[in-house]
Parts: C-alpha cells; sequence; structure tokens
C-alpha cells in the first residue's frame, strides 16, 4: 500500500518504483482515513508485504498509522517504510521507535527521487525474488 497525499509526489513513487524494476501490485491511500478503511477491510494488509507510509497525510498521521499497524500482530509481518519530506530527528526517532523498517527522505531532485523506489525495491522484496504487493 502507498499512503501519499501528495499526487505529485505519488506519481514520483510509483515511476521510481517501476524504473528499480521491482514487480508490484499495490492499493493507494491519499489520507489516514483511507489507510484505516482498507487496512480494515476483509482482506486488509494480508497478502502486502509493505507499506510505504508518509508522515504527514490529512485526517490521521502516519505515525498514528504506524503505531496501529505495529500493536495489530496480523501485520507483524508487513515492512514499513516512512517515506517523507520530513527532516526532523523527532520524527525519525519516533518512526523507529515505533517500528518502522525505513526512514527515507523524500529527495527534493528528480533523479535522486527515480533512485528512492531501487531502495524501496531492496526493503520490499523477498530473499527469494518474488514480487512485492504494496
Amino acid at each position: 500500500m502507498i499512503a501519499e497525499d501528495n499526487d505529485a509526489d505519488l506519481y514520483l513513487i510509483r515511476e521510481s518504483l517501476n524504473a528499480s524494476g521491482l514487480e508490484y501490485e499495490a492499493r493507494e491511500a491519499g489520507n489516514g482515513e483511507e489507510v484505516f478503511a482498507l487496512i480494515g477491510g476483509p482482506s486488509g494488509l494480508c497478502g502486502f508485504d509493505g507499506l510505504i507510509l508518509d508522515l504527514n497525510l490529512t485526517t490521521h498521521s502516519g505515525l498514528d498509522i504506524l503505531q496501529t499497524v505495529r500493536k495489530n500482530t496480523a501485520f507483524a509481518g508487513i515492512r514499513v517504510i516512512i517515506l517523507t519530506s520530513s527532516l526532523s530527528p523527532d520524527d525519525e526517532r519516533r518512526a523507529l521507535a515505533l517500528g518502522a523498517d525505513a526512514y527515507l527522505h523524500k529527495p527534493m531532485d528528480l533523479l535522486e527521487f527515480m533512485q528512492v523506489g531501487t531502495r524501496i525495491a531492496a526493503l520490499l522484496q523477498g530473499s527469494n525474488g518474488q514480487a512485492a504487493g504494496v
């Protein structure tokens, strides 16, 4: 699942994942309510390898979502990757303390942003190289 409320950033995330060569299927959520609706639904995050999560979502923060996901044992195997524009060391410490698997900053440079997909792919891809679901 990709949780991102900025359409331009969502487009760049998709493009960077495509450029990485990662084969994936993704659900998308544009705010915190949509994330909770998707993870609370019948299938929830089952069958998905990861959650790419912006911290600055509307309606519920990414940290609130991260905390909820980590408290639910049904999501224990889900990798949570924070991808945010926040440069706050406090945000990074809190996200990692809450159980984020990685904390990545959204680059301002387009070429650097396109490399983010490779980093995300490496975090999401299983050791067997199978396609990932996000």
